[in-house]
């Protein structure tokens, strides 16, 4: 055809069966014309526009028109639209993430926070910090595992980093803002000592770890076994600690909480599907005496391999032991995957609270996503208090903060303090707690206040709160009324 100057375009006429070849040099310009005027799309060739492909069956002719074509083509009522440029994409077909809208996590970040300045320890099998989403993000990485480098050579690890605190636009993790600390625990074939994982928890702690995930679990599991003293006391020390409740639910075996998702004060997550429902291989509870899991969060499953029904989030470059989605990610399922959403809601409640003091935080963040939690309906034993919103606990956080802004009339603990100052000095607390614990509910409304700000005035510790509890001073009930 004649050359014409201009955009490409695309141009809509009549479907004509005949003309279902697409045009090459070796189609001859009468052959062209011909097509064009069965499909109605004569006045191209008049109006001398640069036809360059024809697909009769779907009535579209391609050419290059200027804007003097086109005022005449308008004349004519030719249906016409200026092509549009096709990238090609490092990942096609990527299925889109619904764990963040189930949870809330769009909203709480439209609040304007992303985890800014939150330090998250992944205990796990190392961490990618090249993996798409993580660039940067590392800022300490060490490994316990005899004989490996600190690198993921899994990829359990830079999945789970990936979801509390990937960066990347395509799946964007929970706390963006926040970084990530990588102490490898696991091998690269996802086995892990108990003793190194201790080790690893506690130095995590030590090294100054805002949050520390936990997407590991082994058993027999006890509230008091080794591994859940270890998060207990990485707890004390300031530690928001989050960990798995086990993939050992009723299609698994039914062996319940894993260690260390037994910790009394871990925030321990089992998974829920897409559509916000248990699944069925998240671990069940209770642990002992303790209600667990406290909340659960996506974890997703891999139904016949479909990656829509998992999670996705990245994966190192050169490992992977998920079905891969794209060149950066990949799609797993399990409460590995629930607990570090849970992780980066922590992170997020973090930065909204500021200065509190380092014993308050892990307590109120605790408090704050079980306090917030939605029921979904299920076994009290299976969902906890229910599913994580992170907009909520972000809302409840935040009115928490601002109430202990406000100056507060003499406590109890004052009125104690003036009353029974060799009784808190010399260590009588104790005898004068278990005297006020046997008598009415009066009383023991004012005895669960008065702990409450005993704790909160940080004059007893977490570890004194639970050997009231241990001792029968206190109930779960009690505790859970000082925590929130």
């Amino acid at each position: 055809m004649s050359g014409s100057g201009g955009d490409v375009y695309v141009f809509y006429g009549d479907i004509d069966l005949q003309a279902s070849v697409m045009l090459s040099t070796s189609l001859s310009d009468r052959a062209a014309a011909s097509a064009l005027d069965r499909m109605g799309l004569r006045v191209l060739a008049d109006l001398g526009v640069d036809v360059m492909d024809v697909y009769g069956t779907i009535g579209v002719a391609v050419g290059r028109a200027g804007e003097r074509e086109l005022r005449e083509l308008d004349r004519y009522g030719i249906r016409y639209e200026r092509d549009i440029v096709i990238r090609a994409l490092s990942s096609p077909g990527l299925p889109p993430q619904w764990t963040l809208k189930l949870i809330g996590v769009n909203e709480a970040q439209e609040m304007g926070l992303s985890g800014r300045g939150v330090k998250i320890a992944v205990v796990d099998t190392g961490v990618d910090g090249s993996a798409c989403g993580l660039e940067g993000k590392v800022v300490y990485s060490k490994s316990y595992v005899p004989l490996e480098d600190a690198e993921d050579h899994n990829g359990h690890g830079t999945h789970v980093a990936s979801i509390a605190a990937s960066s990347d636009d395509r799946y964007k993790g929970v706390a963006p803002g926040a970084s990530i600390m990588n102490f490898k625990a696991v091998n690269s074939r996802g086995i892990g000592f108990r003793f190194i994982i201790a080790r690893a928890v506690t130095e995590a702690a030590k090294a100054g770890a805002d949050v520390i995930n936990l997407s590991i679990g082994g058993h027999p599991a006890r509230k008091d076994d080794f591994l859940s003293r270890v998060v207990d006391s990485a707890v004390a020390s300031g530690s928001v600690v989050v960990a798995a409740a086990g993939n050992e639910g009723p299609c698994n075996g039914n062996k319940g909480i894993s260690t260390p998702g037994s910790a009394p004060l871990a925030i321990t997550v089992g998974a829920v599907d897409r559509n916000g429902r248990v699944t069925c291989y998240s671990s069940r509870g209770p642990i002992d005496d303790l209600l667990k899991p406290e909340v659960v969060a996506p974890g997703g499953v891999l139904n016949d391999g479909k990656a829509e029904d998992a999670v996705i989030a990245s994966r190192p470059r050169d490992s992977g032991h998920c079905p891969a989605v794209g060149e950066c990610y990949m799609a797993c399922a399990g409460t590995s995957m629930a607990a570090p959403h849970v992780a980066g809601v922590a992170a997020m409640l973090l930065e909204a609270m500021g200065k509190e003091t380092a014993q308050m935080r892990p307590i109120s963040v605790k408090a704050a996503i079980v306090n917030s939690a939605r029921d979904l309906g299920e076994d009290r034993y299976a969902q906890g208090y229910g599913l994580v919103r992170a907009d909520n606990a972000v809302k409840g956080i935040r009115s928490s903060v601002n109430a202990q802004q406000i100056q507060q009339p003499e406590s109890l603990v004052d009125s104690l303090i003036k009353a029974f100052p060799a009784a808190i000095m010399f260590g009588g607390l104790m005898s004068v707690l278990s005297g006020a614990a046997s008598r009415s509910n009066t009383s023991r409304d004012s005895l669960v206040t008065l702990i409450r700000d005993l704790f909160r005035s940080g004059r007893i510790t977490l570890n004194d709160l639970y050997s009231l509890r241990n001792k029968g001073i206190l109930t779960e009930e009690d505790l859970r009324r000082i925590l929130s």
